[in-house]
Parts: C-alpha cells; sequence; structure tokens
C-alpha cells in the first residue's frame, strides 16, 4: 500500500503548491516556477512566490495558508473516501491520508523554513523572524527575534536530549540517536552564538 501511495502523496502535494500558486494569482501578482529540491535530507516540492512581499498581511499570510489548507482536504478526502471501501484501496486510501496528514503538520511547524515560519514571519510583520538583529533594530523587533530564537533552540534542544537518551554506540541504531543527538546540540549552540555575537557588538 506504500508504493501505490506514493504517487498519491505526490500529487496532494503538488496540490499544496498550486493552493499558494492560486492564492498569489487570486491577489494579482503572478506565480513563479513549481519544482522540486532539498530540505536538508527530504525531497520537497516547492513553488516560487517570490511577490508575495508585495502583498499586504492578510494577503501575505492568505498565500502562506493555501498550501497547507488545500493538502489538508486533500487528506480529509482521501480518509472518507477509504472509508466507503475496503481492501487494498482502503490501505492505500488510509495511507495516503496519514502521509498528507504528517507533511502537513511539518509545513506549519514553526522551526523549519516553510509555511509555518512564513505565516509566523508574516504575522509579526518581519522580513525574516530567523535573521540575526540589525544595527538600528527596535526593542520590539529585538525581542521577537530574539523569542523566536529562544524557541527555536528549545525545540531543537529537546530533540537532541531525547535522541542522546536513546544513544548506544555499541548498537547501529544507538549510534545514529547519538551523532543526530550531537548534531543538533551543536546547532543549536551556533545559532544563538550567531544571534548573540550580535547583540554584544551592538551593545557593547
Amino acid at each position: 500500500s506504500r508504493v501505490a501511495a506514493l504517487p498519491l502523496l505526490v500529487a496532494s502535494g503538488l496540490v499544496h503548491e498550486l493552493g499558494h500558486a492560486a492564492a498569489l494569482l487570486r491577489a494579482g501578482y503572478p506565480p513563479g516556477r513549481i519544482g522540486v529540491g532539498m530540505l536538508a535530507v527530504l525531497p520537497v516540492l516547492w513553488c516560487d512566490v517570490s511577490a508575495v512581499g508585495m502583498l499586504a498581511k492578510r494577503e501575505r499570510v492568505r498565500v502562506d495558508l493555501a498550501g497547507p489548507i488545500l493538502q489538508l482536504a486533500v487528506a480529509g478526502l482521501c480518509s472518507a473516501v477509504g472509508r466507503l471501501m475496503s481492501g487494498p484501496a482502503a490501505a492505500v486510501c488510509a495511507t495516503v491520508a496519514a502521509w498528507a496528514f504528517l507533511a502537513t503538520g511539518w509545513s506549519l511547524t514553526p522551526f523549519f523554513r516553510a509555511d509555518g515560519f512564513w505565516v509566523l514571519t508574516d504575522l509579526v510583520g518581519l522580513d525574516d523572524l530567523d535573521r540575526p538583529p540589525r544595527r538600528g533594530d527596535p526593542r520590539r523587533t529585538l525581542l521577537l527575534l530574539a523569542a523566536y530564537r529562544l524557541a527555536h533552540a528549545i525545540f531543537f534542544g529537546a530533540l537532541a536530549a531525547a535522541a542522546l537518551r536513546r544513544a548506544d554506540p555499541q548498537t547501529g541504531a544507538g549510534g545514529l540517536a547519538l551523532g543526530v543527538g550531537l548534531a543538533l546540540a551543536g546547532m543549536v549552540v551556533l545559532r544563538v552564538t550567531r544571534f548573540v555575537r550580535p547583540l554584544v557588538r551592538q551593545f557593547p
């Protein structure tokens, strides 16, 4: 069922990107290309909606959310259809629905540079919520940037701690957990350092 579900999952991802494109077109700007790229080690579909920066806050958020909403609708439709079927077809629909729900949840997580990140960035009115502080930033901007970086560090720090708890160099899975945990911990330290250093320079 997983192999048969894969093309349908890709189709749900395409619907997701077409949702972004349609929302941008509705706002009066033509979308760019749709393609495939890599985020870390994961293949992802993408749609060029660079023109979203020309829109007002409400329209930007609408473009950000259009993709996840449509993919969530596909997931719900697959789940409903699966309940009306039986056998392998029902299993395929259930698998597609589960994967599409997970993909939607992942895209709305604000700690990756995916839809949830841009929704949050647009809601608070910044150009990039994950950028380092700049000289001349108002206090509100500095507080928002610091709060996001702190939340980001807590999220990935918790993932690192969970991986390290499973670490056992004597087993393959335990060795992988150790490597992932150390990599995540190192990333948290590096990102916090890159954020604090400009602040120290700005406020000696």
